[in-house]
């Protein structure tokens, strides 16, 4: 699944959008990648489905000083799409609650 680098509060986040349909974001846990949810996503065609590596992880930037919950969850917003306001979330792990 394609990915693309957007710089998002100063860092470089490699982000997937994939699918057509309704936006579905999805959060992987602390130190997850971009393809832990390669094989939900080819079930999701219902979806557009986006999902990043967090930060530090896969080929996202490496942040400079330890991210707290409350500045990951301001990164996860903002790297959403402007379409996507109103959109599902699933997440795993510490993201599951992350707003």
């Amino acid at each position: 699944m394609a990915t693309h680098k957007l710089t998002i509060k100063d860092l470089q986040v490699n982000v997937s959008i994939y699918g057509k349909g309704s936006p579905l974001l999805l959060l992987n846990g602390q130190g997850g990648l971009i393809r832990t949810f390669d094989s939900l996503r080819d079930e999701l065609v219902d979806f557009t489905t986006i999902t990043l590596d967090v930060p530090g992880v896969g080929k996202s930037q490496m942040p400079r000083w330890p991210m707290r919950l409350p500045r990951y969850a301001d990164l996860v917003i903002a790297s959403s799409p402007p379409w996507s306001a109103g959109q599902a979330c699933c997440g795993l792990s510490v993201c599951a609650s992350a707003r």
